[in-house]
Protein backbone atom coordinates (compact mmCIF):
# COMPACT_ATOMS: atom_id res chain seq x y z
CA UNK A 1 0.00 0.00 0.00
CA UNK A 2 1.48 3.35 -1.00
CA UNK A 3 1.12 6.56 0.97
CA UNK A 4 2.94 9.83 1.37
CA UNK A 5 4.75 11.22 4.40
CA UNK A 6 3.70 14.55 5.88
CA UNK A 7 6.84 15.05 8.00
CA UNK A 8 10.31 13.46 8.08
CA UNK A 9 9.62 11.50 11.27
CA UNK A 10 11.15 8.17 10.45
CA UNK A 11 10.49 4.86 12.15
CA UNK A 12 12.61 4.30 15.28
CA UNK A 13 13.89 1.01 16.65
CA UNK A 14 11.96 -0.18 19.72
CA UNK A 15 13.48 0.64 23.11
CA UNK A 16 13.99 -1.83 25.98
CA UNK A 17 13.67 -4.88 23.76
CA UNK A 18 13.72 -7.27 26.73
CA UNK A 19 10.28 -5.98 27.77
CA UNK A 20 6.93 -6.70 26.12
CA UNK A 21 5.92 -4.10 23.54
CA UNK A 22 2.62 -2.86 22.19
CA UNK A 23 1.85 -0.80 19.08
CA UNK A 24 -0.96 1.74 18.71
CA UNK A 25 -1.88 3.25 15.34
CA UNK A 26 -4.20 6.26 15.04
CA UNK A 27 -6.00 6.49 11.69
CA UNK A 28 -7.65 9.92 11.46
CA UNK A 29 -10.18 11.16 8.91
CA UNK A 30 -8.84 14.47 7.61
CA UNK A 31 -11.42 15.08 4.89
CA UNK A 32 -12.91 18.54 4.39
CA UNK A 33 -15.87 17.89 6.69
CA UNK A 34 -13.41 17.52 9.58
CA UNK A 35 -12.12 21.08 9.14
CA UNK A 36 -12.02 23.40 12.12
CA UNK A 37 -12.88 22.20 15.59
CA UNK A 38 -13.14 18.51 14.71
CA UNK A 39 -9.64 18.09 13.32
CA UNK A 40 -8.22 20.35 16.05
CA UNK A 41 -9.81 18.20 18.75
CA UNK A 42 -8.64 14.98 17.08
CA UNK A 43 -5.08 16.32 17.10
CA UNK A 44 -5.49 17.42 20.73
CA UNK A 45 -6.63 13.89 21.60
CA UNK A 46 -3.55 12.29 20.04
CA UNK A 47 -1.24 14.80 21.68
CA UNK A 48 -2.97 14.20 25.01
CA UNK A 49 -2.37 10.46 24.57
CA UNK A 50 1.30 11.24 23.89
CA UNK A 51 1.62 13.45 26.96
CA UNK A 52 -0.12 11.00 29.30
CA UNK A 53 1.74 7.83 28.33
CA UNK A 54 5.00 9.51 27.39
CA UNK A 55 5.51 10.52 31.01
CA UNK A 56 4.56 7.15 32.49
CA UNK A 57 7.69 5.18 33.45
CA UNK A 58 5.85 1.85 33.09
CA UNK A 59 4.96 2.28 29.43
CA UNK A 60 6.80 5.19 27.84
CA UNK A 61 9.52 3.01 26.29
CA UNK A 62 7.31 -0.01 25.55
CA UNK A 63 4.33 1.51 23.70
CA UNK A 64 5.08 2.43 20.09
CA UNK A 65 2.82 4.86 18.24
CA UNK A 66 2.11 5.64 14.59
CA UNK A 67 -0.27 8.30 13.22
CA UNK A 68 -1.84 8.27 9.75
CA UNK A 69 -4.46 10.47 8.12
CA UNK A 70 -6.76 9.88 5.17
CA UNK A 71 -8.62 12.23 2.85
CA UNK A 72 -8.18 11.95 -0.93
CA UNK A 73 -5.14 9.81 -0.16
CA UNK A 74 -3.41 8.29 2.86
CA UNK A 75 -0.52 10.09 4.52
CA UNK A 76 1.91 9.07 7.21
CA UNK A 77 2.01 11.80 9.87
CA UNK A 78 4.18 10.10 12.51
CA UNK A 79 6.05 6.88 11.78
CA UNK A 80 6.58 4.28 14.51
CA UNK A 81 8.24 5.77 17.55
CA UNK A 82 8.25 5.01 21.30
CA UNK A 83 5.58 7.20 22.87
CA UNK A 84 8.26 8.86 25.03
CA UNK A 85 9.96 10.18 21.87
CA UNK A 86 6.80 11.15 20.01
CA UNK A 87 6.62 14.79 18.93
CA UNK A 88 3.35 16.77 18.90
CA UNK A 89 1.45 16.05 15.68
CA UNK A 90 -0.31 18.48 13.37
CA UNK A 91 -2.97 17.47 10.82
CA UNK A 92 -4.80 19.68 8.32
CA UNK A 93 -8.19 18.81 6.80
CA UNK A 94 -9.47 18.97 3.24
CA UNK A 95 -10.65 16.79 0.38
CA UNK A 96 -12.59 13.54 0.17
CA UNK A 97 -12.65 10.33 2.26
CA UNK A 98 -10.45 7.32 1.44
CA UNK A 99 -11.33 5.26 4.53
CA UNK A 100 -10.78 1.81 2.98
CA UNK A 101 -7.37 2.84 1.64
CA UNK A 102 -6.59 4.11 5.15
CA UNK A 103 -7.54 0.80 6.75
CA UNK A 104 -5.39 -1.10 4.26
CA UNK A 105 -2.38 1.16 4.86
CA UNK A 106 -2.86 1.05 8.63
CA UNK A 107 -2.91 -2.76 8.74
CA UNK A 108 0.22 -2.78 6.57
CA UNK A 109 1.99 -0.45 9.05
CA UNK A 110 0.94 -2.60 12.02
CA UNK A 111 2.29 -5.69 10.28
CA UNK A 112 5.50 -3.79 9.66
CA UNK A 113 5.95 -3.11 13.37
CA UNK A 114 5.13 -6.73 14.20
CA UNK A 115 7.88 -7.86 11.84
CA UNK A 116 10.31 -5.49 13.57
CA UNK A 117 9.41 -6.94 16.96
CA UNK A 118 9.83 -10.48 15.65
CA UNK A 119 13.24 -9.69 14.15
CA UNK A 120 14.44 -8.38 17.53
CA UNK A 121 12.91 -11.20 19.54
CA UNK A 122 10.50 -8.79 21.26
CA UNK A 123 7.31 -10.19 22.79
CA UNK A 124 4.36 -8.30 21.29
CA UNK A 125 1.09 -7.44 23.03
CA UNK A 126 -2.01 -7.20 20.81
CA UNK A 127 -1.83 -4.02 18.68
CA UNK A 128 -4.52 -1.33 18.75
CA UNK A 129 -5.95 0.30 15.62
CA UNK A 130 -7.85 3.49 16.51
CA UNK A 131 -10.07 4.93 13.74
CA UNK A 132 -11.87 8.28 13.84
CA UNK A 133 -14.16 9.15 10.91
CA UNK A 134 -17.04 11.49 10.20
CA UNK A 135 -18.00 10.50 6.68
CA UNK A 136 -18.59 7.96 3.92
CA UNK A 137 -15.82 6.62 1.71
CA UNK A 138 -15.78 8.28 -1.70
CA UNK A 139 -12.13 8.15 -2.75
CA UNK A 140 -10.63 4.70 -2.12
CA UNK A 141 -9.16 2.37 -4.69
CA UNK A 142 -9.22 -0.44 -2.13
CA UNK A 143 -12.62 -2.12 -1.78
CA UNK A 144 -14.94 -2.08 1.20
CA UNK A 145 -15.32 -5.88 1.36
CA UNK A 146 -11.55 -6.30 1.20
CA UNK A 147 -11.07 -3.82 4.05
CA UNK A 148 -13.60 -5.64 6.22
CA UNK A 149 -12.01 -9.01 5.44
CA UNK A 150 -8.56 -7.65 6.25
CA UNK A 151 -9.73 -6.44 9.66
CA UNK A 152 -11.58 -9.70 10.33
CA UNK A 153 -8.52 -11.79 9.58
CA UNK A 154 -6.39 -9.73 11.94
CA UNK A 155 -8.96 -9.76 14.75
CA UNK A 156 -9.72 -13.47 14.40
CA UNK A 157 -5.99 -14.19 14.39
CA UNK A 158 -5.60 -12.41 17.72
CA UNK A 159 -3.45 -9.75 16.08
CA UNK A 160 -5.62 -6.64 16.41
CA UNK A 161 -7.95 -4.73 18.72
CA UNK A 162 -10.09 -2.16 16.91
CA UNK A 163 -11.51 1.06 18.34
CA UNK A 164 -13.85 3.07 16.11
CA UNK A 165 -15.15 6.56 16.92
CA UNK A 166 -17.85 7.85 14.59
CA UNK A 167 -18.50 11.57 14.50
CA UNK A 168 -21.61 13.31 13.12
CA UNK A 169 -22.68 11.75 9.77
CA UNK A 170 -20.25 8.83 9.82
CA UNK A 171 -20.94 5.66 7.83
CA UNK A 172 -22.69 3.44 10.36
CA UNK A 173 -22.93 0.52 7.97
CA UNK A 174 -19.17 0.39 7.41
CA UNK A 175 -18.49 1.00 11.10
CA UNK A 176 -20.78 -1.93 11.91
CA UNK A 177 -19.04 -4.20 9.44
CA UNK A 178 -15.57 -3.28 10.65
CA UNK A 179 -16.34 -3.59 14.35
CA UNK A 180 -18.26 -6.85 13.99
CA UNK A 181 -15.86 -8.36 11.47
CA UNK A 182 -14.04 -10.48 14.02
CA UNK A 183 -16.84 -10.79 16.54
CA UNK A 184 -18.55 -7.92 18.32
CA UNK A 185 -16.76 -8.59 21.61
CA UNK A 186 -13.37 -8.06 19.99
CA UNK A 187 -13.91 -4.50 18.77
CA UNK A 188 -15.52 -1.44 20.28
CA UNK A 189 -17.45 1.39 18.67
CA UNK A 190 -18.41 4.79 19.99
CA UNK A 191 -20.07 7.86 18.55
CA UNK A 192 -20.28 11.54 19.40
CA UNK A 193 -22.12 14.48 17.86
CA UNK A 194 -22.21 18.22 18.29
CA UNK A 195 -20.31 21.26 17.01
CA UNK A 196 -17.80 21.09 19.87
CA UNK A 197 -16.46 17.72 18.61
CA UNK A 198 -15.86 16.51 22.19
CA UNK A 199 -13.43 13.64 21.60
CA UNK A 200 -11.46 13.90 24.87
CA UNK A 201 -13.26 11.12 26.76
CA UNK A 202 -12.63 8.73 23.87
CA UNK A 203 -8.90 9.46 23.68
CA UNK A 204 -8.63 9.23 27.48
CA UNK A 205 -10.27 5.79 27.31
CA UNK A 206 -7.83 4.66 24.60
CA UNK A 207 -4.87 5.93 26.64
CA UNK A 208 -6.00 4.18 29.82
CA UNK A 209 -6.81 1.01 27.87
CA UNK A 210 -3.33 1.06 26.33
CA UNK A 211 -1.72 1.40 29.75
CA UNK A 212 -3.80 -1.47 31.14
CA UNK A 213 -3.18 -3.75 28.16
CA UNK A 214 0.56 -3.08 28.02
CA UNK A 215 1.24 -3.58 31.74
CA UNK A 216 -1.20 -6.31 32.77
CA UNK A 217 -0.35 -9.96 33.21
CA UNK A 218 -0.98 -11.98 30.03
CA UNK A 219 -4.60 -13.13 29.91
CA UNK A 220 -5.70 -10.83 32.73
CA UNK A 221 -9.21 -9.40 32.69
CA UNK A 222 -8.78 -5.67 32.04
CA UNK A 223 -10.95 -3.10 33.78
CA UNK A 224 -10.62 0.50 32.59
CA UNK A 225 -12.54 3.18 34.50
CA UNK A 226 -14.35 5.59 32.18
CA UNK A 227 -17.28 7.99 32.18
CA UNK A 228 -18.18 6.98 28.61
CA UNK A 229 -21.73 5.68 28.50
CA UNK A 230 -22.88 7.82 31.43
CA UNK A 231 -24.64 11.17 31.45
CA UNK A 232 -21.28 12.75 32.27
CA UNK A 233 -19.89 12.08 28.79
CA UNK A 234 -21.02 13.04 25.27
CA UNK A 235 -19.32 9.91 23.92
CA UNK A 236 -21.63 6.90 23.74
CA UNK A 237 -20.90 3.22 23.12
CA UNK A 238 -22.80 1.92 20.12
CA UNK A 239 -24.06 -1.57 19.34
CA UNK A 240 -23.51 -1.14 15.62
CA UNK A 241 -24.01 -4.81 14.92
CA UNK A 242 -27.44 -4.59 16.51
CA UNK A 243 -28.13 -1.35 14.65
CA UNK A 244 -27.20 -2.98 11.33
CA UNK A 245 -29.58 -5.89 11.92
CA UNK A 246 -32.58 -3.98 13.30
Amino acid sequence: MSYTTETPRFSETPREINADHMSVLFLIDSSGSMSGTAISNAVAGINGFRAFLGEDPEVRACVDVCVMQFDDSVRLVQDWVPVMDMQPVSISAGGCTALYDGVNAAIDKIRERSRTYASLGVTERKPYLVILSDGHDNASSYGRAAAVELVANRINGGKLKLFFLGYEDYDRTVAAELTSAGGTKRAVAFEVTGPAAPFKDFFDFVANSTKAASTSAPGANLVVPTIIGTNLSPVKPVDLSGWLND
